[in-house]
């Protein structure tokens, strides 16, 4: 059946799509995409829907209709007048998955999904308008770990699994009078709706607060963020905060992820303290490093302004070495999965300024990035698109 799209003036941003050995995407220039007759109106995939979440990323999948189906996905957000304004479409070829990335919080969008026949998309359409549900609030009260193992940070945590008995994190900073450290418990909210990040009782000044750098006290236990976004900081006085990093929540299905942001140049990490998320097993967890292993305890940390990660990265992944002190010699870079599967772990003889490292080999998604250098690491979330 023929049809005339018209498409009237849209904000393309340009959107780097998924690409693997066995599935890519491609950014959609709309303007190409001119009044035309198009000879197609095949059914949108089924089972649309969003598979997970974070502070600017959504990620969703899709049944194709019919084998080898490609597909269009365009992306909306929501404006003054509670319309849709369009932002872009890319074209998704041979996957049942892709993840948006770079989405500006707390803005609504709305994702509309079409099967593409030869170059164009069929006329029919499924959208989806994700609902997060899901608040995240900041307490106290949580529980001290009892023998807590250190995981590569970024790696996403089955909050469902009974062998799993505790999950969260610590914050450190080394002082004159010895460490200050706060223990941090996640739990999700019995009817699912919250996500819950509970200090614990122990005195301490390392806290975690909302945007507006409030954070629970005995008399004010409770405070919830906009977004699953929150800042973690050291309480000066009585009435003040420093803050030396920001944390992202993110949600896949069952799973969790607690991760420091590592992207936003204003938000990056204050290098005098640590954070080391954490999770106690009942059952041994192969994947983990013992927060007893004096080996990984012990070792320093590298300093943010040592290097930079390219991240979204394509084919190869670049890492840049801004100190002139910190380019020369071995580095040892590891290269995680979010189960905590091992996918690189090579040395590396650095004698210029950048490595680029091929990784055409490994499928689209998110990863952890371990470097070692003269006893000090760093751990950075990296997404391969």
């Amino acid at each position: 059946m023929e049809k005339k799209l018209l498409f009237s003036t849209l904000i393309f941003g340009l959107h780097l799509a998924f690409a693997s050995a066995f599935a890519y995407g491609e950014p959609v220039n709309l303007e190409s995409l001119s009044p035309k007759s198009i000879q197609c109106d095949a059914p949108p995939p089924d089972s649309f829907r969003m598979t997970g979440y974070g502070y600017n990323f959504e990620t969703f999948g899709w049944v194709p209709v019919s084998v080898g189906d490609n597909h269009v996905l365009t992306v909306f957000k929501e404006n003054a007048s509670n319309g849709w304004d369009s932002l872009y479409s890319v074209k998704v070829y041979n996957s049942k998955e892709y993840t948006l990335t770079n989405l500006q919080p707390n803005t609504r969008h709305k994702v509309g999904i079409r099967t593409k026949c030869g170059n164009d998309p069929s006329t029919q359409v499924s959208f989806v308008i994700p609902d997060h549900g899901v608040i995240l609030e900041l307490v106290i009260g949580g529980r001290n770990p009892e023998n807590a193992q250190i995981i590569p940070p970024c790696q996403y945590i089955d909050f469902e699994d009974p062998s799993t008995t505790w999950i969260g994190f610590k914050v450190s900073r080394k002082a004159p009078d010895g460490h200050l450290v706060s223990y941090f418990e996640f739990e999700r909210g019995k009817n699912g709706a919250e996500g819950i990040i509970k200090r614990t009782n122990a005195p301490n000044v390392l806290v975690a607060a909302n945007e507006d750098n409030n954070w629970p006290t005995l008399n004010l236990p409770l405070f919830q963020t906009e977004n699953l976004q929150f800042r973690v900081g050291e309480i000066k006085n009585l009435s003040e905060i420093f803050i030396f990093g920001f944390i992202n929540v993110a949600f896949s299905g069952s799973k969790v992820s607690i991760c420091p942001e590592t992207s936003d140049p204003n938000k990056l990490w204050n290098n005098l303290y640590a954070f080391q998320l954490l999770q106690e097993h009942s059952d041994p967890c192969p994947s983990c490093l013992s927060d007893g292993n004096a080996d990984e305890r012990t070792k320093g940390y590298l300093e943010n302004d040592q290097f930079t990660v390219q991240s979204p990265f394509l084919e190869s992944l670049n890492i840049f070495f801004n100190d002139s002190k910190f380019t020369n010699g071995t580095k040892q870079i590891t290269l995680m999965d979010v189960n905590g599967k091992i996918i690189l772990n090579n040395k590396f003889n650095v004698i210029e300024s950048q490595i680029s490292i091929p990784l055409v080999f490994m499928p689209a998604g998110f990863y952890v990035l371990r470097m070692e250098s003269n006893g000090a690491v760093q751990y950075h979330k990296v997404i391969k698109i």
